[in-house]
């Protein structure tokens, strides 16, 4: 049997991302909790975003997105805008509005965005909004978000 001569390597990545190990933009930090698995990306200023690098977008037709707004620490609310390449690119897909749940307790509610399709390679830029919001204050907290394939 003759030798192998090629070799190829394929690097395989998880649907879910922690949005707080993204590049943040001011207006937005990443801060830990004994009660939560992963650090949170608390969004302080409508209009920050976190910027996820590379992300192979082939076959992919919605991103979950998990997130807290607990009342009790005055979050305000908002939602979660989905963008290719830079924060004002073209627009993928948006959240719903996530609105103050009651206690801090409550499990992260789960948010499904439908994408539009798209291929290949990009930078995926999550921009936070709440229109009534004004200056600093706390809007809500990402915890994941988890990209799922079109359905076959």
């Amino acid at each position: 049997m003759p030798a192998i001569m090629n070799e190829k390597t394929i690097v395989l990545r998880s649907p879910s991302v922690v949005v707080a190990s993204g590049q943040l933009s001011d207006g937005v930090s990443k801060q830990s909790a004994p009660e939560l698995p992963v650090p949170v990306t608390v969004v302080n200023r409508s209009g920050a975003s976190v910027t996820l690098k590379q992300i192979d977008l082939t076959g992919i037709g919605a991103v979950v997105f998990s997130a807290v707004a607990p009342a009790q620490y005055q979050a305000k609310g908002g939602k979660v805008e989905v963008h290719l390449d830079s924060p004002t690119g073209p627009l993928l897909g948006e959240s719903e509005l996530i609105r103050p749940t009651t206690n801090a307790s409550s499990p992260p509610l789960r948010l499904r965005t439908v994408l539009r399709p798209t291929s290949g390679l990009h930078d995926v830029y999550l921009v936070f909004r709440n229109p009534d919001a004004k200056g600093d204050q706390f809007l809500f907290g990402v915890l994941t978000a988890t990209f799922e394939g079109v359905p076959r």
